[in-house]
């Protein structure tokens, strides 16, 4: 894979999404904005959008035609130009903003990326519910017979060979609607696919193992991996609500409308026998096997720090450099 001969300033266009905003002043603060919304969390962008902004851009137009000054007016545009891109980067399905959303939303319903799905079409599905269940119910929908079969054949081309036997069986499991059956076959595959990333392949832990990954990308290659970058981050917080663990001896007692989990499918507690659940766990599967090149090159790196309960990366950060620099075919930019 070889990285795109593009520049920072359009990587920024791409965050944003605001490629027919040309206006020279104008471009430098996008620039700017985009350079710092990152650090906004999304709810407070949307607050000040909805309820501050208007009030302090009718009291500067008031100040405005008192005194007319050229610093007024400054200020009044330069609000008029910020209320501008963040409208257009909300209709913009490709913008950081409508990440973010896709971001939380897909979290809150227990979801990564859906298979083949583009961003103005998530924005679409998203827009249309409220809920874990509305978004389930439009994902048995969206996911076909045939989107299913694809997805299927998809994820048996990419897996590693001592899976497949155990995926024909889950194949024909989803087929004649076995979900118990399929929903298991499924999480000890996604349970083995990490394995290698860890020092100790014998430590059972799994949430949070991608996230040390997720920030080694954002901080030393925060340009070139924002598209990926995203999908990781929606796919580990989708392993992570798998991942949970429970104690047995207390009742348990699930928050979502899907209730597959590994902890609790794996040791025999309970089942789940639901279509959404299945579809579900094929999606992250395919997920994980599609973004698997930025992930494996970290193998072997990982350990579980106990004091901390977190995931880390226990390997010199040149390592892991050579390691993406040569899968990818190039030399990150200074």
């Amino acid at each position: 894979m070889q990285e795109e001969n593009i520049n920072q300033e359009e990587i920024i266009d791409l965050k944003i999404g605001l490629d027919d905003y040309t206006n020279k002043n104008g471009r430098k603060e996008l620039i700017e904005i985009s350079k710092n919304i990152s650090k906004f969390q999304l709810e407070m962008v949307e607050k000040f959008k909805k309820n501050v902004l208007p009030s302090i851009m009718s009291f500067a137009k008031m100040v405005t035609e008192i005194t007319s000054s050229y610093f007024m007016e400054s200020f009044v545009e330069s609000f008029r130009n910020f209320a501008y891109l963040i409208e257009q980067a909300n209709e913009n399905p490709n913008s950081i903003i409508n990440h973010y959303i896709y971001l939380d939303k897909l979290d809150s319903f227990y979801w990564a990326w859906p298979y083949e799905v583009k961003a103005d079409e998530l924005k679409m599905l998203i827009e249309k519910v409220e809920d874990e269940k509305s978004f389930d119910k439009i994902m048995i929908s969206f996911f076909s017979k045939e989107r299913i079969d694809n997805m299927m054949e998809d994820i048996y081309s990419s897996l590693p060979r001592k899976h497949k036997i155990l995926f024909r069986q889950i194949r024909d499991a989803v087929v004649n609607k076995q979900y118990a059956l399929a929903n298991n076959g499924i999480i000890s595959i996604i349970d083995n696919l990490p394995i290698k990333l860890l020092k100790n392949p014998g430590n059972p832990h799994r949430k949070g193992i991608l996230e040390p990954i997720i920030e080694f990308y954002v901080k030393e290659y925060e340009a070139w991996c924002f598209g990926f970058a995203f999908e990781l981050k929606i796919l580990s917080n989708n392993l992570n609500r798998l991942f949970e663990n429970y104690r047995f001896d207390e009742k348990i007692e699930l928050d979502t409308n899907k209730k597959v989990r590994r902890h609790i499918n794996l040791h025999g507690v309970a089942y789940s026998n639901k279509k959404e659940d299945t579809i579900m766990l094929l999606n992250t599967l395919y997920a994980y096997l599609k973004n698997i090149e930025y992930i494996n090159v970290f193998e072997n790196t990982l350990i579980f720090e106990k004091k901390s309960r977190k995931f880390i990366i226990e390997t010199r950060d040149s390592i892991i450099k050579n390691r993406i620099n040569k899968k990818f075919s190039f030399e990150r930019k200074k």
